[in-house]
């Protein structure tokens, strides 16, 4: 039987709150509501707009953090109103009450504003030639540098003092072994720390003859001095610092949980090269990094060993602290297959699984797999727990890094596919701010809606967020038989590039875009060439969002996976769904349409 339900009140949520404030400055402002995020789950699907003093739309959003609504922009000094209203509800003019109409939604809300005003000319650190610094990272003077660090308790090893028969782990008598110190690990550790060594001539900025670390099998399966492999311990932070040599082969740094078995989370790993000092990871083969230790072999190849690999439970993320970070390293020949666990699995040079670490500045070559890889979840967008939009996450941080010479030079996006288990989505809100390195998608990205918005749970509300997946100016993604896709419901897809500033979506094989010190993304010096119809396109279904800004994208249309199957996609495919697009450009002869035929490929590239 079916029972039609209605409303005692017109379901029309008309209600416009505005909110009034000046500016003293000028400088960043962002708003942003808690709803559908509150404890007690509100039913609002919010809406934000901000005016000016005259009443004119300066921004507006609808759904950022799932159906929570958020606005970051530059403002200059000066009264500005800002207006909070249902999704639906966004024709109506400031100045006018009651003008408010279409509303769908209602319910309580949280409205937090942060203002960050532009730094004076005084007010941020030059160098001794006048040049200012820029502490984001971001290409913009000023900024903060966030660094993360752990004292306490502290165990040191120094293979340069490998002839002391009484080593203890004490600065002064340290132990010349990784493995011994682990070993050494009580509950009150908090710190190992690997140091650099000059080797013959005691200059760390000469590798060629440092007494180095060595880790992993060698040809003859044999374990190396200073053991299998390098897992830090639960709780303890490894710190290596600079001019520190590790050789290693058949062999990983491990930061994290890789089973349910042994719990090894809050567990982090610094790597603290410098400009002039860098930490090398190499492999064992390595004549020229200290010497010959590996006797008469094949020599170093890529994939002689593994990767740095940060696992989801490392680091103390829950509480706002992000120790991970490796910087001013070289690191070459990575990217090898490793028996992990029972398990022999593929990893690249730095492998992050769900993990949010800081990787800047670094040599990245010779790699069997991609320069970096990272899982949907290790792009997560998040604002820390005191609400403050000024303390936030954006994923990991990747900057200034060099990546050539390897199979894949680039941030290679996980997207896991494993045989039997779920295809990872995007479930949360993830975004992909590093400019200066090509994001590489070989694997369909589909973004989360879940229809229906909140279910009750044992009498309480239970949010189900859905996913967005935001993309910032000047990135550049490259892709090979896979489309990004919005689901039905409120998935959202944010890519919003500038004039200057243009995103670039385009295959693989295009190497008239790249980053990182190579257009060659797939390393076959120019062997191959893209081709209409190597990658698929942007779909949305219905009800999905999505504004695609001052972007470029070539090379699409083409035949990718769905479930049961294949099948070809337009560039961009919107059914039923709200698109904003402006200034996008696609190339007519580079792109195929839905129903074109597919041209016989020549080639094909899988992780």
């Amino acid at each position: 039987m079916l029972f039609r339900s209605e409303r005692i009140l017109r379901p029309d949520a008309t209600d416009i709150d505005l909110y009034e404030f000046d500016l003293a400055e000028d400088g960043l402002f962002t708003a942003e509501i808690f709803a559908e995020r509150l404890t007690n789950v509100s039913l609002l699907n919010s809406a934000l707009t901000i005016f000016d003093g005259n009443g004119n739309v300066l921004a507006r959003n609808d759904d950022y953090f799932s159906n929570d609504a958020y606005l970051e922009l530059q403002l200059a000094a000066g009264t500005y109103f800002v207006g909070v209203t249902s999704t639906g509800n966004l024709d109506y003019d400031p100045a006018v009450s009651d003008t408010g109409s279409g509303g769908t939604t209602d319910g309580n809300y949280e409205l937090r504003f942060n203002f960050l005003a532009d730094p004076e000319p005084g007010d941020f650190l030059m160098d001794v030639a006048g040049t200012a610094f820029d502490g984001a990272a971001d290409g913009i003077v000023g900024g903060v540098f966030d660094f993360w660090f752990q004292s306490g308790e502290t165990i040191f090893v120094d293979k340069a003092n490998f002839a002391s028969t009484t080593q203890d782990g004490s600065l002064a008598n340290p132990y010349s072994e990784i493995d011994l110190a682990l070993e050494a690990v009580t509950g009150t550790t908090d710190i190992v720390r690997i140091v650099g060594n000059g080797g013959g001539d005691g200059d760390l900025a000469t590798p060629e003859d440092a007494l180095t670390y060595q880790i992993g099998f060698d040809d003859n399966f044999a374990t190396l001095e200073d053991g299998i492999t390098l897992i830090v311990p639960q709780d303890v932070t490894v710190m290596i610092d600079e001019g520190a040599v590790i050789k290693l082969q058949n062999a990983i740094i491990e930061v994290g949980s890789a089973s349910d078995l042994i719990d090894r989370s809050q567990a982090a790993l610094q790597i603290l090269g410098t400009p002039d000092n860098q930490v090398v990871l190499t492999s064992h083969g390595n004549d020229a990094i200290g010497g010959d230790t590996d006797g008469v072999s094949d020599g170093a190849n890529p994939g002689d060993w593994g990767g740095v690999v940060f696992r989801a439970d490392s680091d103390l993320e829950d509480d706002g602290i992000f120790l991970n970070y490796v910087n001013q390293a070289n690191i070459t020949f990575g990217g090898g297959q490793v028996l992990v666990d029972s398990v022999l699995d593929i990893y690249s040079s730095i492998h992050v699984i769900d993990a949010r670490p800081t990787i800047s500045f670094n040599t990245i070559t010779q790699g069997a797999d991609a320069a970096i890889s990272a899982t949907l979840g290790s792009f997560a967008d998040t604002i820390l727990d005191n609400r403050d939009a000024t303390l936030s996450r954006i994923g990991l941080d990747v900057h200034g890094n060099t990546v050539t010479n390897n199979s894949v030079n680039g941030l290679f996006v996980a997207v896991e596919t494993v045989f039997g288990n779920a295809i990872d989505k995007v479930d949360t809100s993830i975004r992909f701010d590093d400019t200066d390195i090509v994001h590489i998608v070989t694997e369909n990205i589909q973004i989360v809606g879940n229809p229906g918005g909140p279910i009750e749970v044992g009498g309480v509300l239970q949010a189900r967020q859905s996913g967005r997946l935001r993309i910032d100016a000047a990135t550049v993604v490259k892709l090979s038989g896979a489309r990004i896709e919005g689901e039905r419901g409120h998935s959202n897809f944010i890519a919003e590039g500038t004039a200057e500033q243009q995103i670039i979506f385009t295959s693989i094989f295009d190497d008239r875009y790249g980053r990182g010190g190579t257009f060659d993304t797939t390393n076959d010096t120019d062997t191959s060439t893209a081709t209409a119809g190597d990658w698929g396109g942007i779909v949305l279904n219905a009800v999905s969002n999505a504004s695609i800004d001052n972007s470029f994208l070539a090379f699409g249309g083409g035949l990718v996976p769905i479930e049961g199957g294949f099948d070809n996609f337009n560039v961009i495919e919107v059914h039923q769904a709200d698109l904003r697009r402006s200034e996008e450009r696609r190339v007519g002869k580079e792109c195929r349409s839905r129903g074109s035929p597919d041209p016989s490929k020549k080639k094909k590239h899988k992780r």
